[in-house]
């Protein structure tokens, strides 16, 4: 049993933020309905890749989740919705908020429908300000607005390349399924629902605390500063003799300075007064990192892993991400796991990395079809197969 067992969510969002949010709740044990459109559904279940047809974005976000396809647009669509929300504790949107009040589904309309409902939006860029009904992705919202695009990068070259997709959905996704955890404990003790918001915009901020922090206390931007302008330059990134990069991550560099040294076979630079202090390193960084990349162009990546593992310090060698797929550490502690899904057969998922001891919770299974278990819930709610038939025929459902 995971921790959420029993509690009862309905999602009705598409793409990553939200159903994201939801996914991970499912994970921790709850019940999570996806309401979709009856004409195909969700819309990333199209962003099909491959001969076998697979949506991988889909099948990362909806596993463990149930499927009903509903018109909201028509009366009898929303009067199923709220009766499934009636008896849910959680509702998970990142619908734009005139669509959720045209289907009869916003906070107002649902907290009457169960003053009890934690109601979770996640949007683009906030709840409130002149941009409050914007819509974006998180490549906008997040990595651009909250000004990784920006900093990242050396100095006057073009922008980091584009963020990988998912970057922002999948930290924002992580504070949304807080909020409603939040949310149901406070609900715990004093029985009221509400409503809680997150956004890319927010979470973009939240993620750049450190220099937006700096930002509001002395009134600066930190620059692009580039490997040969960083104020530590045994924290940044070097190339082997064969062409890996590594990053070292030696934040407290006066301690580890020493077995850099002895790691590197420079003894002689542990007393030399251009690179003996911190300060001195900064000084003259452009100078010591370009000797750095001498010395790091001397050995493969295999010989500095074994150098820095001996001498204690503190890297890690760039991965790409079929690498990261095959990762014995991320193997062993079951961040990717398998599961035997229907459609797929046996299928290696990336799992939510929250373990907890004592209720495990987990994947159960795959995505669904689009509407899967319309007809399930249907009858669960009370419909008998007449009224299916009459929903079906009154473009209800499909």
């Amino acid at each position: 049993m995971g921790p959420l067992e029993g509690i009862k969510v309905v999602e009705l969002a598409t793409w990553i933020l939200a159903p994201a949010a939801a996914a991970i709740l499912a994970e921790m044990g709850a019940e999570v309905v996806k309401i979709e459109e009856p004409v195909g559904g969700d819309p990333s279940r199209g962003l099909r890749i491959g001969p076998t047809g697979v949506a991988p974005l889909f099948l990362v976000e909806n596993r463990n989740k149930k499927s009903v396809a509903i018109n909201l647009t028509t009366e009898k669509g929303r009067e199923i919705a709220h009766g499934l929300l009636a008896s849910s504790d959680v509702f998970i949107t990142n619908m734009p908020e005139e669509v959720l009040t045209n289907l009869g589904m916003d906070y107002e309309t649902l907290s009457g429908v169960n003053p009890r409902l934690i109601y979770a939006s996640a949007t683009a860029y906030g709840p409130r300000g002149p941009e409050a009904g914007k819509r974006s992705f998180d490549a906008a919202a997040f990595w651009t607005r909250g000004g990784f695009m920006h900093y990242l990068g050396e100095p006057d070259s073009d922008p980091a390349a584009q963020q990988a997709g998912g970057f922002g959905d999948h930290t924002g996704c992580v504070h949304t399924a807080l909020g409603v955890i939040s949310a149901l404990y406070y609900r715990e003790h004093t029985g009221v629902g509400q409503r809680v918001d997150v956004s890319l915009l927010g979470t973009g901020v939240w993620t750049a605390a450190v220099p937006v922090q700096l930002a509001l206390l002395f009134g600066i931007s930190l620059p692009r500063g580039g490997r040969k302008a960083a104020i530590n330059p045994l924290y940044s990134n070097y190339r082997s003799k064969d062409g890996k990069w590594f990053q070292l991550a030696l934040l407290q560099s006066e301690r580890y300075w020493p077995d850099l040294c002895r790691a590197m076979d420079r003894e002689d630079l542990m007393d030399d007064p251009r690179y003996n202090a911190p300060d001195k390193r900064t000084e003259n960084v452009a100078d010591f990192v370009s000797l750095l990349d001498e010395i790091f162009a001397t050995r493969t990546m295999d010989e500095w892993a074994e150098r820095f593992e001996h001498y204690g310090l503190l890297w890690d060698r760039s991965r790409d991400y079929l690498e990261i797929a095959n990762d014995p550490q991320v193997l062993a502690n079951d961040y990717i796991v398998e599961i035997d899904d229907p459609a797929l057969g046996p299928t290696k998922l990336v799992a939510f990395p929250v373990q907890l001891e004592k209720s495990k919770g987990g994947i159960r299974t795959g995505p669904p079809e689009h509407g899967q278990h319309t007809e399930e819930l249907l009858l669960e709610m009370g419909y008998s197969w007449d009224d299916i038939a009459r929903l079906k025929d009154q473009k209800v459902i499909p």
